[in-house]
């Protein structure tokens, strides 16, 4: 069977730049009271001091949860969801190209839907270029 040598310290020491090994210490943890106590503190009082309590990626910055539709009301659930069925059926869009031409017509600038449909045209481009 393969024996290790006493020498080796592991991947980052080898067997040439070997140290002693340190003694862990150990010494009491301090214990909450009972009403601060909770499953992952219920230890020994001697466990070690030095405890790798969290591992692992551990986020700092503020979340998004404002923008998770589950977490809000049912009320405005059921908007964005009334809201996005008729939108995505063309009911919405029509109302808006119907309400954009009588405005058009009423007030006499029909010059504002080609100018219209030239920011649309070139908003396109833009995205699209911003892609490539």
């Amino acid at each position: 069977m393969h024996e290790t040598k006493t020498e080796t310290v592991g991947l980052r020491g080898g067997s040439g730049r070997s140290r002693a090994s340190k003694t862990i210490e150990r010494i009491p943890a301090p214990v909450p009271y009972e009403s601060h106590r909770s499953y992952a503190s219920q230890q020994k009082e001697e466990a070690r001091a030095r405890r790798q309590t969290r591992t692992g990626k551990r986020q700092n910055c503020a979340s998004d949860d404002d923008h998770i539709l589950t977490g809000k009301p049912l009320v405005i659930r059921w908007f964005v969801y009334v809201f996005a069925a008729l939108f995505m059926c063309g009911i919405i869009p029509m109302a808006i190209a119907g309400g954009l031409i009588t405005f058009c017509e009423t007030y006499h600038c029909e010059w504002l839907i080609f100018v219209l449909c030239g920011a649309v045209i070139w908003l396109i481009f833009r995205i699209i270029e911003r892609d490539i």
